[in-house]
């Protein structure tokens, strides 16, 4: 069967808030061609007529289909979510017609800074923005800066969220109309991440129990060591200074950094806000930017585990590289290796990196300390 499909004009969109339909935000992957778009692509639905799908690479487009044709004719599949990666390249192509858009799956604890959408009642819209202040009743949302949207890919998207708001700029709403932004980054944890549940308690996450319906993450507890199994609704990501990250949303994502302060949006609420990272890769020369908790993940440890300690010092501390070694290169940025004290001198510090081979003197970097990072993990 051929659906009609066009693209939405101007101003025409679908019916959000209490008038919304049951098909809003849930994903559909195409078995078949439709129009200009092919088998195998992500859809987002808004109701049974209008939808948003990728066209040819470059853009995000709303769809509607013949009133007289509606799509849902020709649905028979379950609801599935997409995988990161077309989430992230929806993201980079976002246009704007995702900003209403929220997601399906129970996810971690809300915190300050968390991407979200609220239904506003009686006004019978929706509204995305930033979490900025809550309480178990209700919740304020940032959903603009003087009276202009937010943009996601702004680099001072923190800084802005900060500014004082003007009327309109927050709007208030029930607790219960909150849902996480389909763009959101903090819905699932990864195993190695640092969380905090709901009675304070920090722990490592060792195992992630993906079931839709009732996802559960086993957490070991850094006090007493003991293995916690909770619901992932109950916990939310956790950093201390010093932390080795990466950015997984936003304006730097993909770069990696050293959490030098945490910043809160709301004394009140010492949960998520947001991160002033010094990043580490090889371009950015030691550049401090500020980015939001929930875009940013532990480094795995895979970039960081431990080798077997060749020196003879007796010892082994590990440190990564964040800035120029004594001659100002910055080649090694961003690398892990170990710590030579023998072979250090008062604030010039011996260092072997891991990419090498063998342990020989004529292999040693020597860095300023203010160069490493000291990992005091225990990997």
């Amino acid at each position: 069967m051929t659906i009609p499909i066009r693209r939405a004009r101007d101003g025409e969109r679908p019916a959000t808030g209490a008038q919304a339909h049951p098909w809003r935000c849930r994903w559909f992957e195409l078995d078949y061609n439709l129009g200009n778009l092919t088998g195998g692509q992500w859809i987002l639905f808004e109701d049974s007529e209008f939808f948003i799908a990728e066209e040819l690479g470059m853009t995000l487009q709303r769809f509607r289909c013949s009133p007289s044709c509606p799509i849902e004719d020709c649905i028979t599949d379950t609801w599935k979510e997409p995988p990161q990666s077309v989430l992230r390249g929806w993201e980079l192509l976002d246009n704007g017609l995702l900003g209403d858009t929220f997601t399906h799956c129970i996810g971690m604890a809300f915190s300050t800074g968390t991407q979200v959408v609220a239904d506003i009642v009686p006004a019978g819209t929706s509204k995305g923005g930033y979490l900025v202040n809550y309480d178990e009743t209700y919740a304020q949302i940032r959903v603009s800066v003087e009276g202009r949207s937010i943009p996601r890919q702004e680099k001072r998207l923190v800084q802005m969220l900060m500014t004082p708001a003007r009327a309109g700029d927050i709007v208030n709403a029930p607790r219960t109309s909150i849902r996480r932004h389909v763009l959101a980054h903090d819905c699932r944890p990864n195993i190695g991440d640092v969380v905090e549940m709901e009675a304070g308690e920090v722990g490592d996450v060792e195992k992630v129990e993906d079931n839709n319906r009732n996802p559960l993450v086993s957490v070991r507890q850094t006090t007493n060591k003991e293995l916690l199994v909770v619901g992932i609704s109950k916990v939310r990501r956790y950093f201390c200074v010093g932390n080795l990250v990466r950015v997984v949303g936003g304006a730097y994502c993909n770069k990696s950094g050293i959490v030098r302060q945490k910043i809160h949006f709301n004394e009140a609420k010492k949960d998520g806000g947001a991160l002033e990272l010094q990043l580490i890769d090889e371009d950015a020369r030691q550049e401090l930017v500020l980015v939001l908790c929930t875009d940013v993940v532990m480094l795995p440890m895979e970039a960081t585990k431990k080798r077997n300690d060749s020196s003879g010092d007796g010892k082994e501390e590990r440190a990564i590289v964040i800035g120029p070694d004594i001659r100002g290169g910055f080649s090694s940025v961003g690398q892990p290796g170990l710590i030579l004290p023998r072979n250090s001198k008062g604030n010039i510090v011996a260092l072997f990196l891991d990419h090498q081979s063998g342990c020989q003197l004529s292999h040693l970097r020597y860095f300023p300390e203010s160069s490493l990072c000291r990992l005091h993990q225990t990997l």
